[in-house]
This record gives C-alpha cells, sequence and structure tokens, in this order.
C-alpha cells in the first residue's frame, strides 16, 4: 500500500484527470478536476472495484439511499471513483439504478489515486484504489475517511458516518462564526472553518515601463500590456500559469479591447480557460480596487493563489461617434476624456 499523501485542509490537484461515461454516451470523455470540485461541495467515495461484493451490496447502494439526506447538509455532488474503465463504471451504475444522483468516475490510469496515496494491491486484483470518503470545498478537503488495506473493510466511509461528520462541521462553523461575527459581515456567513482571517502577502509585482502618450508603447493594447506584466508577476513568484485561481483586473478605457479584458489577460498570460477572470472598473483606483478585493478573497479562504493588477493604453482609446446619426457633421467624443478624465 502506499502511503496516504492527502490530508485534510489539502487541496485536491487541478491537473487531474477522469474517463466519464454516461448512460446516453456512446464514448467516454474526458473531464479534470475543476468539473468535479471547482466552486462546489462534494461528498466522494473510492472503492476497491465495481462489481464487488461489499462495493455492490453496501457501499454503492447506501450512497444512493441517503442522496436526499446529504443534500440537505448542502453537498453539490455526490462522486464515486474507481480503478476501473468508465464502460464497467457504467453498467455497475445502471445496474444499482444509479442515475443522475452519483457521479461514477473512472481513474483507469490511477493518476488520482496514486497523486494522492490512495492506493492497495489486492490479491488476484493487483493495484486498486483503497476504501476512502471524503468531503471537499472547492478543491480543499474538510473530511477525509480511509479504510484500512483489503477489500472488506467498511467501517468509516460509508454515507451514515459522513452525514455525522458533516453535522459536526456544521457546528464547528456555526462556533467559528459566533466567534468572529463582531468582524466580519454578515454576507460572508458561509465561510467555511479555519477559512476566517487568513494571512495574505503579496509574492510579486510587475510592471511596464510608463510610455508617453502615442509613443514607443503604442502599438500594444491593454491586454497585451497587461499580459505582460502578469507573465512577469507569475515568473518572479516561481509560479506555474495554471497555479493562478482567479484573476482581477483593473480597466477604465476598454472600448474597442474586446469582451472581459480580465479573462484575456489570463489568457495570455498562460492560465487555463478554467481561470476565473474580473474585469473591475473603478475609474483610477480600478488598479488598487482589484488588489483589495483579491486580498478580501484569500483572507475568507475562497482562494489560495490569485492574480491582481491594472491596466491602460490611452494611445489605443477610440473616438466615439453617435450610431443613430442620420444626416450633416457629426462630433467625434475622445473616449480618453469621455471615459477616463471627466465625470
Amino acid at each position: 500500500m502506499a502511503q496516504v499523501k492527502i490530508k485534510v485542509n489539502d487541496k485536491i490537484p487541478e491537473d487531474l484527470y477522469f474517463g466519464v461515461l454516461n448512460e446516453n454516451e456512446e464514448e467516454p470523455r474526458k473531464i479534470d478536476s475543476s468539473e468535479v470540485f471547482k466552486g462546489k461541495k462534494v461528498v466522494l467515495f473510492g472503492i476497491p472495484g465495481a462489481f464487488t461484493s461489499v462495493c455492490s451490496s453496501k457501499h454503492l447502494p447506501q450512497f444512493v439511499q441517503n442522496y436526499d439526506k446529504l443534500k440537505a447538509k448542502g453537498v453539490d455532488s455526490i462522486v464515486c471513483t474507481a480503478v476501473n474503465d468508465p464502460y464497467v463504471l457504467r453498467e455497475w451504475a445502471k445496474a444499482h439504478n444509479v442515475g443522475s444522483k452519483v457521479m461514477m468516475l473512472s481513474d483507469g490510469e490511477m493518476s488520482f489515486h496514486s497523486a494522492l496515496g490512495l492506493t492497495q494491491r489486492l490479491p488476484f486484483a493487483g493495484e486498486r484504489g483503497l476504501r476512502f470518503s471524503m468531503f471537499v470545498d472547492n478543491y480543499v478537503v474538510k473530511i477525509l475517511n480511509v479504510e484500512e488495506p483489503g477489500a472488506l473493510h467498511y467501517k468509516i466511509s460509508g454515507p451514515e458516518h459522513m452525514l455525522k461528520q458533516l453535522e459536526e462541521l456544521e457546528k464547528n462553523i456555526s462556533a467559528e462564526f459566533d466567534h468572529e461575527k463582531k468582524h466580519i459581515h454578515s454576507s460572508i456567513i458561509n465561510v467555511t472553518i479555519h477559512s476566517i482571517n487568513k494571512q495574505v502577502v503579496i509574492v510579486s509585482a510587475a510592471r511596464t515601463p510608463v510610455g508617453s502618450f502615442n509613443g514607443s508603447l503604442k502599438k500594444l493594447t491593454a491586454t497585451e500590456l497587461g499580459a505582460a506584466a502578469a507573465i512577469g508577476a507569475i515568473e518572479k513568484a516561481g509560479l506555474k500559469p495554471e497555479q493562478i485561481e482567479e484573476v482581477y483586473f483593473g480597466n477604465v478605457l476598454q472600448a474597442n479591447l474586446g469582451q472581459s479584458p480580465a479573462r484575456q489577460v489570463a489568457l495570455k498570460a498562460g492560465c487555463p480557460r478554467s481561470t476565473e477572470a474580473t474585469t473591475i472598473n473603478k475609474v483610477c483606483a480600478s488598479g488598487m480596487k482589484a488588489v483589495i478585493l483579491a486580498a478580501q478573497n484569500l483572507a475568507l479562504g475562497d482562494r489560495s493563489i490569485m492574480l491582481a493588477g491594472g491596466m491602460e493604453s490611452m494611445s489605443n482609446t477610440p473616438y466615439y461617434s453617435p450610431r443613430n446619426a442620420v444626416f450633416g457633421h457629426q462630433i467625434l467624443a475622445d473616449g480618453i476624456i469621455k471615459d477616463g478624465l471627466w465625470d
């Protein structure tokens, strides 16, 4: 048996993949961790193998039976994973009338189980997964139950035990919130335990040169300038773009930049398409407001690593012409003045 690597309060890696094959699908499809865990509260249980005795008589059926109770605890989805191919898991789910109550994830290549250290070697079966259950809140493991090695052990990974733990977690969260409520606005009552008042640090900073109006940087759009600074900040921090969980970027003069300038920065900086991005417009304070909002997300534990900054290119800001003109001379409005300088 491999040593269990995952622990409570650890994050599920975002670069892991599973195979999925639903009843109405002909071919398996590949999904990554973000589709399973991002922004969700998930109860995940693992079994040594489909169609085996304990897994078929107790583990899967009991999670199906307790679906409503788990959902009542705020669980978004119930997920089962095993070191079986997607076709086997689909047939197993059909045999137990699982329907849409449990998502079946194939880890036939053992990337998930190996990364978390949840593997064991069984007689006549080879490398398999340990029997386990966990509660994951937006990638973060809040509850973890791992059975002893062997195909028949089934004591702490079932839904009844999980329901008791979720109830205890609710009590802990409530107690933590009561302790901190003098300092926390009521709108964030749903923060999870241990997520309050985390220390936030700036690990790196980068900027482009400041060019003059219509000067040497005039060929670069605001998003291109923002991306250059973002790439520099990520490299200086010793991070990889895929580690950035969310991007906030301030930008005032957005005309003709295209949709979602902050998302353009994220993609141009190498972040995956799953990285969330939000553009902030607070006029001169846009970039600073982006940093403040990112710091708040980090302090509350909603994110672990964020990229924040600001960008502008006055040289590329267009003139505006009214669309309802039908006849006569028209006056162009300077986008810099109209949207960036004058109230």
